[in-house]
């Protein structure tokens, strides 16, 4: 996983989808799995997409928006950590 995403991205990703409790209920509190598709899902739900019967995967759009606003809250975060 870390070839793909970063602690900081994996952290905020975790973090946002916890605190606006847009994970399913079942999976409020449990470990995210260890595989792209699980973190991939989560990213999605950032940018209000859910599964569907038929859509059981987000697009390339959502995607890219939820990408976007990952990248700008890990700047931010890393900015408050000051210079390293």
């Amino acid at each position: 996983m870390a070839s793909v995403l970063t602690a900081d991205e994996l952290a905020v990703i975790e973090g946002v989808t916890e605190a606006e409790r847009l994970r399913p209920p079942r999976e409020r509190g449990q470990p995210v799995g260890p595989d792209i598709r699980s973190w991939v899902m989560l990213l999605a739900r950032t940018r209000g997409w859910r599964p569907k019967q038929y859509r059981e995967l987000p697009g390339n759009g959502v995607l890219w928006q939820a990408y976007r606003q990952l990248q700008a809250i890990v700047r931010y975060r890393q900015s408050l950590r000051g210079p390293l």
